[in-house]
């Protein structure tokens, strides 16, 4: 009997094959292994998706884009598949084994997405052979073997299967259509570039939209700080005033003095006079290991450190991954590992000495024996956390960024077999005339871990959720001996003026940051636990798509380390409708997926709410337009016409039927109200619900205008940038467009503006 296994990737299948036990004969893009007893296992893969959905014109004949709203929306009767570009061979491949085989076994990853992959292309390849299922939540041998003796009917699987097609039919939806209506009302005020709506991408744009405002509108505030010189026998140390409580009046929200005469009062009645010590403890602590990086940890470590774009990040991983070996897989999102990789522990270590040798008298301390909490399999999802593997790389051959990653993903694993840092935190408090001034500091008793970094600092500063730096660290004081009650002069007190910062601008690593913590937004207890539970908005590997996409289309530009808004984003942030910008939307279809994968809720009725969704966003977009365009319309940034034919922005193959157009659908759309869709799909809130900012009068003057042909020319400089419309700020030549590269300031290459096409 002929067993045809097809796993999600290549590197999965030949662990598989590696691990069955028979006798393996290398193929032309398989591994077929004997087993003996007449059985032959065939292990192939599929390499990601194979397949995508076909694009709107494939449904509706002589579509154009983006076309106008008679013709939407665009519903699918019957949904098509197409290959995806460069996988035509691999499916070419496949369907030939699917032909020879008699029984076939799914191997995709567990999971939603790991049974779509496998399943669609059965479904596209015209499969009627048995199809039985393996879960593999690690590839040891033992695992393997195990699971090759309990595999299932595949079958018991299908509402899992069902639950990722309504996730990815529900996103074309959203996209294809709302994209489509957007782009009509921004021809319509002269914009010629693509204005992009998504389920993911429209919120995160409005985390850059709502940063980018609280910086232009943020009027600083001056503040006084008051801190002491306090004198004890043995010593003095510096302490900061601390707010009584209740709070008075002449504080702001943060505890910050905002009345100059309250802080000169304070330092006129605790100058050179005597308290008392009322608190003073030292308490022995220590810091465990950091956890090993997930593909989001480590792209938001990237770029605070090095201004690393995520995408440059994922795609250095990934060929670390697979032409390197040396990572491990790096679409992962967690934190921990599994006990079974324990066993190559020795071997790791070896290959990171031998590629990095400046990490070698590292790796020779380490203790394998210590195992802390990182190893947790009950943490563990579809993958583990990204390591360094037992093969060793010639580091030489490495590009510049690819050494950085690989420095700081393995300086990461080595800790994970040192001790614990061990510290001293004391903290004190001094009262004089009745004013209250504490101090805290911090002693490193014994590096631990910390002596891998040699002094480094495990990880860059970043701003927190809402934008912000610690102004106030805990100091690496030492303290002089003290007692309660002791006496403690105030010898000097100042009062420092300063004045508040606005929140950073967005950058890779923070707008990564925003989208893994968005849950922290979300005021729906359960819906917030739901994304916080899902690792926030888009996944470990979509979010770097995501926002690469947003600053091809020119809805956000980048400069330097930092990503900006157009105003073109604004106002279709503006436009939206507040339930897309809700990142609850993706909790809420969560939540109505898992009945869908739990066999409790037929996908029809899924997507039947969608469609009713979406036509009422669709007749909310028509009837409000994209706000006061009139006043201030948009630049037209694109010389051309409007580009014909898909989304992409190029004329798509056209075929006959196959979809609902509008000009027979919008008249059974029915009524706002009657169209609402249950709150577990996310059409649960009025599309037009939610307050709005006002859109701002000038429209369309930066560079983020992208020209579609623009926006995909690859830079011919550096080979990984792309060239986009920017503006140029100084000289000769200020306010006027050119193309630039998205990797500046790494690339500084430009070029002229295309010369204009004639209007079609």
């Amino acid at each position: 009997m002929k067993r045809l296994f097809i796993a999600e990737k290549p590197a999965m299948a030949r662990d598989i094959a590696k691990h069955m036990g028979g006798r393996m004969t290398k193929k032309v893009g398989y591994v077929e292994v004997d087993m003996g007893g007449g059985v032959v296992n065939i292990v192939a893969s599929c390499i990601g998706h194979l397949l995508k959905q076909a694009e709107p014109a494939d449904y509706v004949k002589d579509l154009e884009f983006p076309g106008t709203f008679a013709d939407l929306p665009i519903l699918p009767d019957q949904w098509k598949l197409q290959i995806a570009e460069k996988k035509s061979a691999q499916v070419t491949l496949l369907r030939r084994l699917l032909r020879e085989c008699d029984e076939v076994v799914n191997a995709g990853d567990p999971g939603r997405e790991g049974q779509l992959i496998i399943d669609e292309l059965l479904e596209f390849c015209g499969n009627r052979k048995p199809v039985k299922r393996i879960l593999l939540n690690s590839l040891d041998s033992a695992t393997v073997k195990r699971e090759l003796a309990n595999l299932q009917d595949n079958t018991r699987f299908k509402p899992i299967y069902q639950a990722g097609l309504g996730r990815q039919r529900a996103d074309w939806l959203v996209g294809m259509n709302l994209s489509r209506a957007y782009t009509i009302l921004g021809r319509r005020a002269q914009y010629r570039g693509v204005l992009s709506v998504g389920r993911v991408q429209s919120p995160t744009l409005a985390l850059v939209v709502r940063r980018d405002r609280a910086i232009e509108t943020f009027v600083p505030r001056d503040y006084w700080a008051v801190k002491a010189l306090v004198r004890v026998d043995g010593g003095e140390f510096w302490a900061r005033w601390k707010k009584p409580e209740p709070a008075p009046e002449w504080l702001d929200e943060e505890g910050r003095i905002v009345v100059q005469a309250e802080a000169e009062r304070i330092v006129r009645a605790t100058q050179g006079q005597t308290g008392q010590i009322t608190r003073f403890e030292t308490k022995p602590g220590k810091e465990e290991p950091l956890l090993p990086f997930s593909l989001a940890t480590l792209q938001i470590f990237a770029s605070a450190k090095w201004g690393y774009s995520a995408k440059e990040v994922l795609d250095a991983c990934q060929y670390l991954y697979s032409e390197k070996k040396c990572f491990s897989y790096p679409r992962t999102d967690a934190r921990h590992l599994v006990v079974a990789l324990q066993a190559q522990i020795p071997d790791t270590l070896s290959a990171i000495a031998q590629t990095l040798s400046m990490l070698s008298p590292a790796c020779a301390k380490a203790d394998s024996s210590i195992l802390g909490k990182a190893w947790d399999d009950s943490k563990v999802g579809e993958h583990y956390a990204l390591i360094p593997t037992s093969e060793a790389a010639d580091f030489a051959s490495l590009t510049p960024i690819q050494q950085n990653l690989y420095r700081a993903v393995a300086q990461r694993y080595i800790t994970l077999f040192y001790p614990d840092c061990l510290i001293e935190r004391t903290s004190v408090e001094a009262t004089v005339a009745q004013e209250v001034f504490a101090a805290s500091g911090r002693v490193v008793k014994s590096e631990g871990w910390r002596e891998v970094y040699a002094g480094e600092a495990p990880e860059p500063e970043t701003p927190d959720a809402n934008g912000k730096v610690a102004e106030e660290k805990e100091d690496e004081q030492r303290f002089p001996q003290m007692s309660l009650g002791q006496s403690a002069k105030a010898a000097q007190t100042v009062s420092e003026q300063k004045r508040t910062k606005p929140p950073t601008r967005m950058s890779d690593s923070s707008l990564l940051l925003a989208m893994t913590n968005v849950h922290q937004l979300v005021k729906d207890p359960q819906l917030r636990q739901r994304l916080q539970s899902s690792k926030g908005i888009g996944t470990s590997a979509t979010r770097a798509a995501i926002i690469e996409n947003l600053v091809e289309k020119g809805l956000l530009l980048r400069e330097g380390k930092t990503l900006i808004s157009s105003s073109a984003a604004r106002v279709l942030i503006d436009a939206l409708p507040a339930t897309l910008l809700d990142p609850a939307l993706s909790a809420m279809w969560e939540n109505a997926l898992d009945l869908v994968a739990a066999g409790k809720a037929p996908l029809d009725l899924f997507m039947q709410k969608q469609e009713a969704w979406l036509r009422q966003l669709l007749e909310k977009a028509q009837a409000t337009g994209l706000g006061a365009l009139s006043d201030a319309p948009l630049a037209n940034a694109n010389a051309g016409g409007a580009s014909r034919g898909s989304g992409s922005g190029s004329r798509a193959g056209s075929s006959s039927g196959g979809s609902r157009s509008a000009g027979t659908s919008r008249s059974s759309s029915g009524s706002t109200a009657s169209s609402r869709s249950a709150p577990q799909t996310g059409a649960g809130q009025n599309a037009g619900s939610g307050s709005r900012t006002p859109a701002p009068r000038e429209i369309g003057h930066e560079s983020s205008k992208t020209a579609p042909s623009a926006a995909v020319k690859a830079c011919p400089e550096c080979k990984t940038g792309k060239m986009v419309v920017r503006q140029a700020r100084s000289g000769p030549s200020a306010g006027k467009p050119f193309l630039g590269c998205t990797n500046y300031p790494r690339c500084k290459h430009a070029e002229r503006m295309p010369e204009k096409e004639p209007a079609r």
